[in-house]
């Protein structure tokens, strides 16, 4: 996970922040932290000093946002597999777990604009119900592209598939 502050190097100190109730953890690296902390040690306050380094990622925790959210830089990559966020955007595949938080800003709206082609699960299920959880997936598949088919106006498709839905 990347400092939220500097988006350059991995975070080591991990807060947590509550606004209106709800909680929510900001990243950051220890040079980031020394740097505030020497501002603070210099005549400010603790108070003033965890502020500004937490409004220095949380706009809405009271300060300005200094440096653009790695999702927001066009070329911007995980440092652990190399994905850059223009990938991301194209394939709408991450390419390890680090790239969750990454990209973590911009994941939702990338995949709300996104039309899914198979909404379906197809990772493991419980054997004892594997096949019923199989022939359900293979309905709803079936069902979307029947839809599919008829709003293109091709009913042949339609009825094949049609008929491979009553066969099940």
């Amino acid at each position: 996970m990347l400092c939220q502050r500097c988006n350059k190097r991995p975070a080591s100190v991990h807060m947590a922040e509550y606004i209106n109730g709800k909680q929510r953890e900001v990243h950051f690296c220890e040079k980031c932290v020394q740097e505030t902390l020497s501002e603070a040690l210099n005549g400010g306050s603790l108070s003033e000093m965890m502020g500004k380094l937490i409004g220095s990622v949380s706009p809405e925790a009271g300060g300005e946002e200094k440096t653009k959210s790695p999702a927001e830089q066009k070329n911007y990559e995980c440092p652990v597999c190399g994905e850059t966020y223009s990938g991301f955007t194209r394939d709408t595949l991450l390419g390890c777990p680090e790239d969750y938080f990454v990209f973590s800003n911009k994941i939702s709206d990338v995949l709300s604009n996104t039309e899914i082609e198979n909404p379906v699960h197809s990772g493991k299920l419980p054997s004892k119900s594997l096949e019923d959880t199989v022939n359900e997936n293979i309905r709803q598949t079936l069902n979307i592209r029947i839809e599919k088919a008829l709003e293109n106006e091709d009913y042949e498709s339609a009825a094949q598939i049609r008929d491979r839905l009553r066969s099940l």
